[in-house]
């Protein structure tokens, strides 16, 4: 299968030689994001929201209810919310800056238009619970990946609709997020054995999943899942796996290189921050952004640069969020940023 580089974010229980420290720098700034919703009772959107770039972060209202809030980015202004939902867990976007939202509680993944607040597109979760999803840039594809019995299991939706192809493993761990490369490989994230993460590969073309171990244990196991996500040249993997009364950072991410079944860790770049979270991330261009332990803000770093975070948003979530979040990028032409 030839070389890959991956980059894995995992915590600092062990640091590859060679590799610096956290670097110092100013305090991040914190911003409160400022609650639109007064006066609104379902799903809204401010109208500058179409022609900016959005961070979609699912969570809970505070009252019971299921929420996706949408931020514009990187200001951190909340700009709308997507109502009706159950359990949103993992987003994902597509190149038209469509976004998709497994919807665990209902067995669905649903698709918004960018700074849209109506369905438009919609396909049902062969399992009863859906977790992360991915959409193939160059085919169209849609990849969900759920839990059947505790088992790996992904779903891959033809032009993400109609009913799925699906592909699992008997004998291994929860699927948790998903990612495909620029070679439309889809690549899965399992949960912790022993302090050591294992990668799961689906490469273009074939029917059997193929698994990844890397050379080195990395610590604790992970209390939350690991999340996955091709940045254009490299695949960040990785959660938090420092144990849940500990939680102090730095987080790490490493780079992998990958040769058929073996995954190797190489660089490491640190992520200064007191309380990683375990939530979904996502590498934007040359920042990476990551809720929180806790989830009652969302860090924003450098990337690959990593060191102190450079922004803090205060979450508008008042219960315990789902972890999942996503950027879509503002189609080509609207955005006020490009």
């Amino acid at each position: 299968m030839g070389y890959r580089t991956l980059g894995l974010l995992v915590s600092s229980a062990f640091v590859l030689a060679g590799c610096g420290g956290a670097q110092s720098g100013s305090p991040p700034q914190v911003q409160t994001v400022q609650a639109k919703a007064r006066g609104h009772s379902g799903s809204w959107m401010l109208p500058e929201a179409k022609n900016e770039d959005l961070l979609y972060v699912s969570g809970r209202n505070g009252k019971g209810g299921d929420i996706v809030y949408v931020l514009s980015y990187p200001a951190g202004k909340q700009v709308g919310e997507l109502t009706g939902l159950y359990a949103p867990v993992g987003l994902c976007t597509d190149k038209a800056g469509d976004v998709w939202i497994v919807n665990q509680g209902n067995s669905e993944a649903v698709e918004y238009a960018h700074g849209g607040t109506t369905e438009i597109g919609s396909v049902t979760i062969p399992g009863p619970a859906g977790y992360g999803c991915a959409i193939d840039p160059a085919s169209g594809n849609l990849a969900v990946t759920y839990f059947s019995d505790f088992d790996g299991n992904v779903a891959i939706y033809k032009n993400a609709s109609g009913s799925p192809v699906t592909y699992n493993d008997d004998y291994g761990p929860p699927f948790f997020f998903c990612t495909y490369d620029n070679q439309s490989n889809l690549f899965i994230s399992d949960n912790w054995v022993h302090g050591s993460p294992l990668l799961y590969e689906l490469p273009n073309g074939s029917s059997n999943l193929v698994q990844i171990s890397l050379n080195k244990d990395i610590g604790w196991p992970s209390e939350g899942p690991l999340t996955i996500q091709w940045t254009g040249n490299a695949l960040a993997y990785g959660g938090s796996p420092q144990p849940p009364q500990t939680r102090k950072g730095p987080v790490v991410i490493y780079e992998v290189t990958v040769s058929g079944t073996e995954g190797e860790l190489t660089r490491a770049i640190q992520l200064a921050t007191h309380k990683p979270g375990d939530t979904q991330f996502w590498v934007q261009g040359k920042s990476v952004v990551q809720a929180t332990a806790g989830r009652t803000h969302i860090g924003v770093w450098g990337y690959p640069a990593g060191g102190e975070p450079t922004t803090l948003f205060r979450t508008p979530a008042r219960g315990t969020p789902f972890p999942g979040l996503a950027i879509s990028v503002a189609p080509s032409g609207t955005s006020t940023r490009h």
